[in-house]
């Protein structure tokens, strides 16, 4: 039998598929709101704050593998 997760507080707003987009950016120097505009550039709307957690490593972004 598969248990269910239990999901709890908000969704992340940057889909697992922009994740790799993200990490690239910041390896070439880009700060948080620069990768803010490149995402908004690919239809991904989001804020400084969740690229931060993001790249941080916290929720809702906290069980990534990297």
């Amino acid at each position: 039998m598969i248990e269910a997760r239990k999901v709890t507080g908000r969704p992340a707003s940057i889909p697992r598929w922009a994740f790799g987009e993200v990490f690239r950016l910041r390896d070439l120097g880009y700060g948080c709101r620069r990768i803010v505009r490149s995402l908004e550039e690919a239809g991904v709307f989001t804020t400084r704050s969740s690229v931060s957690r993001l790249l941080n490593g916290q929720p809702p972004y906290e069980d990534l593998d990297r």
